[in-house]
């Protein structure tokens, strides 16, 4: 049975939350990627679903305007940032936010937990302004990424992964609710680690692989994610296709 992104976080956001305090810039790739498709100029508002810990907090500097990071996980909200941004608790079929009041949509590395993802992209549409963006980050069908996540990683995660990744049927899905796909881009980039050890701490804490010691995560790694160490640290490959869609002027 496939488990929803509310349901895998509330048991394991602590896990993931921790890994990513271990390696704190591990991923800045993934998000300074997510920001330019963003497009900001420092005047949007900007919602940021599902928020985990606010990770991207870190990548915005004065970008936008507001940020309102959104969680379905009550564990996962625990670790928003809770200053001058708003924190929410909120649904992907039902964004607890009023009509054309963002200018911005991410949801970054989360919708492969999200069946039915037609409910959360009619909100996004309802949510965003006439001239708003939705930037989609995820995992690719096919990919060595998907097949890391789906193979080793429901292998040795005692509560499984079963990922919906992207296909083409989701730019359709988009484009039937009243999107138009600006950019779709099959983004290859790398995860960076100062030792070995560190991307193994990290990995097990993300991904929850309490069934896997060192050397079998090692492996899973090695086999799918192409790791690559030297003295001054090293990194492994991972790869997410970006989607940039528009509200379609027709349907305003």
């Amino acid at each position: 049975m496939h488990k929803s992104y509310k349901d895998i976080f509330n048991q394991r956001a602590n896990l993931y939350h921790t890994a990513m305090g271990l390696a704190p810039l591990a991923r800045s790739l993934e998000f300074e990627l997510a920001v330019k498709y963003l497009a900001l100029s420092g005047r949007e508002k900007l919602l940021d679903m599902p928020a985990g810990g606010g990770y991207l907090k870190n990548y915005l500097g004065s970008a936008v305007s507001s940020v309102v990071f959104m969680e379905t996980s009550t564990a996962f909200a625990e670790y928003c940032p809770k200053k001058e941004e708003s924190c929410v608790i909120g649904d992907f079929a039902v964004l607890p936010l009023a009509t054309a009041s963002m200018d911005r949509i991410l949801s970054l590395a989360a919708l492969h937990h999200v069946n039915e993802r037609e409910h959360f992209f009619r909100e996004s549409l309802r949510v965003l302004s006439p001239n708003g963006r939705l930037v989609i980050a995820d995992v690719e069908e096919g990919s060595d990424t998907a097949n890391f996540l789906n193979v080793f990683v429901d292998q040795y995660n005692s509560m499984g992964h079963e990922g919906l990744f992207l296909t083409s049927q989701d730019e359709q899905v988009l484009e039937r609710e009243g999107f138009n796909i600006i950019n779709s881009v099959p983004e290859e980039f790398h995860w960076h680690f100062e030792s070995k050890q560190q991307m193994l701490d990290f990995s097990r804490g993300l991904f929850g692989l309490d069934l896997a010691d060192d050397d079998t995560l090692y492996s899973g790694i090695n086999q799918y994610l192409a790791p690559t160490f030297g003295e001054d640290g090293g990194s492994c490959r991972w790869q997410l296709r970006y989607i940039v869609a528009e509200p379609a002027k027709s349907e305003r």
